[in-house]
């Protein structure tokens, strides 16, 4: 029976396309769902799981359908979280012409177990291919024996590079005459811009790999699949119609087809693009085109984090998609896409909308949340190096210190999405978060720090350290008032140190206690050397040293003999 969570879906997905005023089967509705809550269910999911769509995804979902749309789609796929590309994508990008190019050092494995087309589809039946059609069962992949399907699903879901090509076609030989594969762009060096942070609008990496070793690689990995072209999957829709989808994709993404995109984890946008392009595949039989382009303006505009240059340059492609593809009149695509920027600003903004919520307990929940997903280490709470533990800290203290001093960067906006007073407020929330989280994250820090330093072991546990962490189950009740956007920042951050934020996380698994009496101690320790809210200065000075210590600038003795005395005696002394 489905979870309470795939039933919303279900009803939300059906109201969406009611509100399009569109007619889908309702097993492909149901397929949706299930491939939303398939993807983010694993088990490395924490924060962007299934609750983080609802939160991404309008109120109203009959106001903004297509934002509701884009909104279950934008994280499916997660490349740090699910190991590489997730098996059961693989079909749906074979079906999308997004085709991954095996590592060279992968195919000797995969390539003697080749077969021939007619073959392959009676001795798909004997492979253990469940993973891989877990969602769609056309294209099948196909090997001679469970092992070759395994081999062939590992070598396509951690490639070497990614060939977009939609509308492209490969050369039957392995010369390269009649394929235009534009070279490989380096994430890395595409980053590179002295007018915007998005890796996207940069294009003018080097080439990283020759056209005739990649054309043979797509000849081989093509063996690999064969389509049943009587299955329902391929008659709902015409090829041609997923195509002209699929590129209008690659344009607002700032892609051409024939391109081929290194495969680098963690890349800016390559999550986005990717989710956009399952979203897409699976919604093309449904939506026209102009909802299409809705869609991808929306999933482009949660890439995070970026300098207003890049909404600028998202609305100039949304534009030339209107006029070259869609052969609107220029007025009616330049009002067409200021509608679509709009919405995409207003998903986006929903998207990190935790860093202005009025509870900070809330933002650093989704902080713990987060830790986690971002530091591999932290994965299995009983076996975290206290190395580990700092270094997530001092990472997040560091983005959060960058993010302080540059709150535009967080809520992307474009011509009166909402007005100059609404996006000052949410800088302003913001700005105030991001403070008293990195007092809460520094003091965390500084006091971990301390007792590492004085246990003088590389080899520690954090879970060892912290096992006297956590404040007294006794203690008091407390009534702050966590809303309350006047409270002083030191003040503030000793209310969460003593009573942590663990009311708001949820059923998430927790890294470590979000109270800690010690990081308590530390600071009031702070505050009665410095007094008031001087002591966070304070505190900034204390943990730019553990940075130092923890990246081994400075060794254990310096670091504690650099420190308050009194600050390290009330960790040495704590019971």
């Amino acid at each position: 029976m489905p979870s309470q969570q795939h039933q919303r879906l279900i009803a939300g997905i059906k109201c969406a396309f009611d509100a399009l005023d569109v007619c889908v089967p309702s097993n492909a509705i149901d397929n949706i769902a299930h491939l939303v809550v398939t993807s983010m269910t694993g088990p490395h999911r924490v924060y962007h799981a299934v609750a983080h769509v609802f939160d991404v995804a309008p109120k109203d979902i009959a106001q903004d359908p297509v934002a509701y749309l884009a909104a279950i789609f934008h994280d499916v796929v997660y490349l740090q979280l699910d190991g590489g590309i997730a098996p059961f994508f693989l079909p749906i990008l074979q079906r999308a012409r997004l085709l991954p190019v095996p590592h060279a050092h992968n195919l000797p494995f995969t390539t003697n177990e080749t077969t021939t087309t007619a073959a392959a589809a009676a001795q798909a039946q004997a492979s253990d291919n469940s993973s891989v059609q877990a969602i769609v069962s056309s294209p099948q992949l196909v090997a001679s024996s469970p092992a070759g399907a395994l081999q062939r699903a590992f070598a396509l879901s951690n490639p070497a590079e990614l060939a977009l090509m939609a509308g492209e076609v490969i050369s039957e030989h392995q010369h390269t005459d009649n394929l235009a594969l534009l070279p490989a762009q380096s994430g890395m060096a595409r980053a590179r811009s002295t007018s915007s942070l998005d890796s996207i609008d940069n294009q003018d990496a080097d080439t990283l790999a020759p056209t005739d070793t990649m054309s043979s690689a797509l000849q081989t990995t093509q063996s690999w699949w064969s389509q049943d072209d009587s299955s329902a999957d391929v008659a709902a829709m015409p090829a041609r119609r997923r195509t002209a989808a699929h590129r209008i994709c690659y344009k607002v993404f700032g892609h051409v087809p024939g391109e081929t995109l290194p495969f680098e984890i963690g890349a800016q946008g390559l999550n986005e693009f990717l989710s956009c392009v399952v979203a897409v595949d699976m919604l093309a039989p449904f939506l026209d085109e102009m909802q299409l382009l809705h869609l991808c303006v929306c999933i482009e505009a949660t890439i995070p984090f970026r300098t207003q240059h890049s909404v600028d340059m998202l609305y100039t492609r949304c534009v030339a998609v209107a006029t070259e593809d869609l052969l609107l009149a220029p007025a009616h695509a330049a009002l067409a896409a200021r509608r679509m920027m709009h919405s995409a600003c207003q998903m986006a903004a929903r998207d990190v909308g935790n860093f202005a919520y009025a509870d900070t307990r809330g933002f650093l929940a989704n902080t713990w949340k987060l830790l986690p997903e971002l530091n591999p280490a932290l994965r299995d709470a009983k076996a975290i190096a206290v190395q580990d533990w700092m270094a997530a800290l001092a990472g997040n203290w560091g983005f959060f210190d960058f993010l302080q001093h540059n709150p535009a960067l967080i809520f992307p906006h474009f011509e009166g999405c909402r007005t100059p007073e609404q996006q000052q407020q949410l800088e302003e929330q913001a700005v105030r978060n991001l403070q008293r989280g990195r007092a809460y994250l520094g003091a965390r820090l500084l006091s971990a720090s301390i007792v590492h330093a004085l246990a003088a072991q590389q080899d520690t546990q954090a879970v060892q350290l912290l096992a006297h962490d956590s404040s007294d189950s006794d203690a008091e009740e407390r009534t702050f008032d966590f809303e309350d956007g006047r409270a002083g920042c030191v003040a503030y951050v000793k209310e969460l140190l003593g009573a942590g934020f663990d009311e708001v996380m949820g059923d998430s698994v927790c890294v470590a206690q979000t109270s800690c009496n010690v990081s308590l101690r530390v600071l009031e320790c702070l505050e009665e050397l410095h007094g008031g809210d001087s002591a966070e200065a304070v505190l900034g000075g204390c943990v730019k040293q553990c940075v130092a210590f923890h990246k081994g600038e400075m060794d254990a003795s310096s670091f504690v003999r650099g420190l308050p005395r009194a600050v390290v005696n009330a960790v040495s002394f704590s019971p």
